[in-house]
């Protein structure tokens, strides 16, 4: 693979405080739905609590595909959130 083909993206980390109660973590995943959709993640649910598994998951696409975030955070694309439209 050439350089040129592998674009390298700046990024930025999002991690979220675990719950100290199984239903903190769902309070604390819906206000940071609302932060993460300010920034630019329009996903309708672009996080959640999964109180099963007591972990988050960030929803990566708009199909609704997601990851289960065993490090309670997610990697977002600063270059894609900060274009200009």
């Amino acid at each position: 693979m050439n350089e040129k083909s592998h674009k390298i993206f700046n990024k930025f980390w999002f991690e979220l405080e675990l719950p100290k109660k199984n239903y903190d973590g769902h309070e604390i995943a819906e206000k940071a739905c609302i932060l993460l959709n300010k920034i630019g993640i329009n996903y309708l649910n672009p996080v959640w609590w999964n109180s099963k598994k007591q972990l988050y998951c960030f929803t990566i696409d708009s199909a609704g595909s997601y990851v289960e975030a065993s490090d309670n955070g997610h990697w977002y694309n600063l270059d894609y959130l900060t274009k200009d439209d």
